[in-house]
């Protein structure tokens, strides 16, 4: 690739994304402090690590939530399973139907 073929560019720093994002804190892909406090089933915080929300069929996903921002697709794969679960479904059944 040469310099002419470039049709633009864009560099951001970690303060960047923070303020993109504010929950990329201090610029992390992980969204919030990746520490032993927010890890596994504390993540994003105790009580709603399993994707379920206190709202009825509201669920979450995404870099806050298990396994972690740094995991492409983990977390949207985990809510999917906790979702399916709670409507009684398999994942090898939808794929199945499809």
């Amino acid at each position: 690739m040469t310099a002419d073929k470039i049709l633009a560019t864009e560099i951001r720093s970690p303060l960047d994304l923070e303020r993109y994002n504010r929950h990329n804190w201090h610029g992390s892909c992980h969204g919030g402090d990746l520490s032993l406090a927010q890890s596994e089933t504390l993540r994003p915080v105790p009580g709603y690590a399993q994707h379920r929300m206190p709202i009825p069929g509201l669920y979450q996903t995404g870099a806050t939530t298990h396994p972690g921002g740094s995991v492409t697709g983990g977390p949207g794969r985990n809510a999917a399973m906790v979702l399916l679960k709670d409507l009684g479904r398999d994942l090898n059944e939808v794929i199945r139907s499809k």
